[in-house]
């Protein structure tokens, strides 16, 4: 994909190293700045991923895609601002993004932006009607059966209260309504939405003055409200799907037990469980059923492991996906082989990293060569004047630091900083600080550390 004229196109990401962690291969996608985090990935027909997620340090709204041979990183919009994203493919494969922006200048909105095969293009859903009024902080996209786009999203229009609200286009342009109205400071918080096969939409969402998980949906005349589950702090990180009878399914944080339930409706009641608990708080939940209905979610272990469960037919199987990240967001996708995809970011300080990890099904064992030898390559290319790629080969587990020095020997990037697994991995370098500032033109050091090996390079840069 291109982007506009005024947009500039981030750096190409080569495919950063396949690790492996059981069924799970895990890699990077995007590490230049802090990047990565309030995340959403779908899934498209050749089962290629692709990612929103927010760019810290440029405060753009940043997409990822899988061509089938690597990572195509590019900015979807630069107008600042970025809550959580959330992501969903159209009948041509296009992406469509719900997140929040500040548009115009100190006025925060909802907007709808997506690529329609030449150009992104963006609608401004709602707009907050006093300056930083928080709208859209906590948003979910879905898309019926004609493609239009319908939006579930939170708005705090005053310090007494929190609305859940929900927008949907037609023919003749945007409609919003209100649909809950909860008397507290921030009084709603993270929706999700899933539209059933009459295109009626049913969304989850936490109740933050009494910390209750809640449910609504639109039967064709009116909207209904329900507490789904009460027990406790419970609700956060919520995120729905509808199974093939159209009944809703949800996954959310156990706060009181630190922990992830699970509820469903079963057509005449919520049948409520608890997945794992005492994990250090089972936040940011994502959840997706597979082609038997069985639900598949991932979880963060609080500022630690990346972990997945999934309903086997029979009893819980509890995985840990991933154990050398600070896991900060999490989102997950089954494609139409079985295969799990879960984006996902690195929070560790220093580190801040779009991940991606994948599974495949039950019974499918994959397996990756790993390096016969430490190597560290001249960057390229060099000179550069915008982004430059470094690569270098890992032969065993190793703790790595590559840092990138100026030529008086002071230290102004810390690219890699983290154990790693065995592979061969690519790290872009966008000539910024560690402070997200542009370096001026000259001779730049970039050393790699991992134990008593030790190698250093020169690059130059050109403004």
């Amino acid at each position: 994909m291109k982007s506009k004229p005024i947009i500039m196109i981030a750096f190409l990401m080569a495919i950063l190293p396949v690790m492996s962690y059981g069924q799970w291969s895990t890699e990077f996608v995007d590490t230049t700045g802090k990047v990565g985090n309030l995340n959403s990935i779908a899934v498209d027909a050749d089962g290629y991923s692709h990612i929103s997620y927010f760019d810290r340090t440029n405060w753009d709204l940043k997409y990822a895609h899988w061509d089938g041979s690597a990572w195509q990183v590019e900015v979807a919009d630069s107008t600042g601002y970025y809550g959580a994203t959330s992501i969903v493919l159209d009948t041509l494969g296009n992406p469509h993004i719900s997140c929040k922006l500040e548009f115009p200048e100190y006025y925060h909105c909802i907007a709808h932006i997506w690529w329609d095969g030449t150009d992104w293009q963006r609608d401004v859903i709602e707009t907050g009607t006093e300056m930083f009024q928080d709208i859209g902080d906590y948003t979910a996209i879905a898309l019926d059966a004609s493609d239009y786009p319908h939006v579930a999203y939170t708005h705090y229009p005053s310090s007494d209260f929190g609305y859940l609200k929900y927008g949907y286009k037609d023919a003749s342009g945007w409609h919003t309504v209100m649909i809950d109205s909860i008397g507290c400071v921030d009084g709603v918080k993270y929706c999700d939405i899933a539209l059933d096969n009459q295109n009626y939409p049913h969304i989850s969402y936490y109740d933050y003055d009494v910390y209750d998980l809640k449910y609504a949906y639109w039967d064709g005349a009116t909207w209904h409200i329900e507490s789904v589950d009460t027990a406790g702090h419970v609700g956060k990180s919520s995120s729905i799907a509808l199974d093939s009878l159209g009944y809703p399914h949800i996954a959310y944080t156990d706060g009181t037990n630190y922990g992830v339930k699970y509820a469903r409706w079963d057509g005449s009641a919520w049948q409520i469980e608890t997945v794992e608990s005492d994990i250090g708080y089972g936040f940011y939940t994502s959840l997706a059923l597979d082609a038997n209905d069985h639900p598949h979610i991932s979880s963060a272990e609080y500022a630690s492991d990346l972990r997945f469960a999934y309903w086997d037919g029979s009893v819980w199987q509890i995985e840990v996906v991933d154990d050398a990240v600070g896991c900060g967001w999490t989102s997950l996708a089954i494609d139409g082989d079985g295969y799990s995809h879960i984006a996902y970011y690195d929070d560790v300080y220093e580190v801040y990293d779009l991940r991606y990890a994948r599974r495949a099904p039950t019974g499918v064992e994959e397996t990756r060569p790993i390096p016969a030898a430490l190597h560290l390559a001249q960057n390229y290319p060099n000179p550069f004047n915008s982004v430059t790629s470094i690569q270098y080969t890992l032969p065993r587990d190793s703790f790595v630091r590559l840092s990138i020095y100026n030529i008086s020997g002071q230290l102004v990037r810390t690219l890699v900083n983290r154990p790693q697994k065995p592979g061969n991995y690519t790290v872009s370098w966008d000539g910024r600080n560690n402070n997200g500032e542009e370096l001026s033109s000259g001779i730049y050091l970039y050393r790699l550390d991992m134990g008593e090996f030790k190698d250093t390079k020169k690059m130059i840069l050109l403004r």
